[in-house]
């Protein structure tokens, strides 16, 4: 069963990326509705399942009106996971921000010991660089060469 919380998001989502496409703060679309700023707010945050009546009154002050469809549950998983697989394992793993997060340890994985200092000395390579010495693809799904 979908769970409130999941639909809740969506909407959520929804109303802020209509409301940001106009350029409308939450007190504007508030005025717009007839409604309060803070019942924008918590619409926005997706904590709770709006009412219908609430949704359609917020989407109606943007001149839009609510869709619903159907699809078969966790479909938007597959779909997540087929667009991720598709993606190069360098575009993933970069994505990922390991560099970041390297660069914030600093001089940390030297102070390491046993047999942690030659993962840290993998990972602090570049993220293509670590992925071609663990024999994985280096570019655009090449294989190492």
């Amino acid at each position: 069963m979908v769970s409130d919380s999941r639909v809740a998001s969506q909407i959520a989502a929804a109303l802020r990326r209509e409301r940001g496409a106009r350029f409308l703060t939450q007190h504007e679309l508030a005025d717009l509705a007839g409604l309060s700023q803070s019942a924008v707010a918590r619409v926005e945050r997706g904590n709770r399942m709006p009412s219908i009546p609430l949704v359609e009154r917020l989407f109606a002050a943007l001149g839009l009106q609510l869709a619903v469809g159907v699809e078969p549950l966790e479909s938007h998983l597959d779909a997540r996971m087929t667009e991720l697989a598709s993606r190069p394992l360098t575009e993933r793993i970069e994505d990922l921000g390991l560099d970041r997060v390297i660069e914030r340890l600093g001089d940390l994985p030297h102070l390491l010991a046993g047999s942690t200092p030659p993962c840290s000395r993998a990972l602090r390579c570049r993220s293509t660089r670590w992925i071609s010495r663990c024999g994985g693809a280096t570019r655009r799904g090449s294989p190492p060469g």
